[in-house]
């Protein structure tokens, strides 16, 4: 089964019969062959259970770790207040500080939400989902 978030994250699912099953399968030629290509593209993570009934939270960006939440934002963040802050003192009239900060505050909030944030957030969506190796999960 295959199960696809938003982002371009994909998760794939296997249910095998009995124990001996998924045993036969991780010994085999083609899982080696299919694990070697996947752990090129993707963090790896590996969830078992038994039963009819397996249950398993999928990670979000809501899952990854605060300093790094903190240092994408920081890295979009720093450069639109150093562009927008050198357009607004090339202007010929100074403006007061509150309208500095109002215009500055709208201009970089507007453009980090729709603009920049998810594009950043896509391509680091493995680093931010990772720790140690390990996909993050809630919980």
């Amino acid at each position: 089964m295959r199960l696809e978030q938003t982002g371009g994250v994909v998760h794939l699912l296997y249910r095998f019969e009995d124990a001996a099953a998924l045993e036969r399968w991780e010994a085999s030629d083609r899982y080696r062959a299919l694990q070697a290509e996947g752990d090129e593209l993707a963090v790896p993570r590996r969830v078992t259970g038994t039963g009819t009934s397996v249950r398993f939270a999928l990670p979000g960006e809501a899952d990854a770790a605060n300093w790094k939440k903190w240092l994408l934002t920081w890295i979009a963040v720093f450069p639109l207040l150093v562009a927008f802050n050198t357009g607004l003192r090339a202007l010929p009239v100074e403006l007061p500080l509150i309208v500095q900060l109002a215009l500055t505050s709208l201009v970089v909030t507007a453009t980090l939400t729709w603009v920049i944030l998810p594009r950043v957030t896509r391509w680091a969506k493995p680093w931010i989902l990772s720790e140690d190796g390990e996909a993050r999960t809630p919980g």
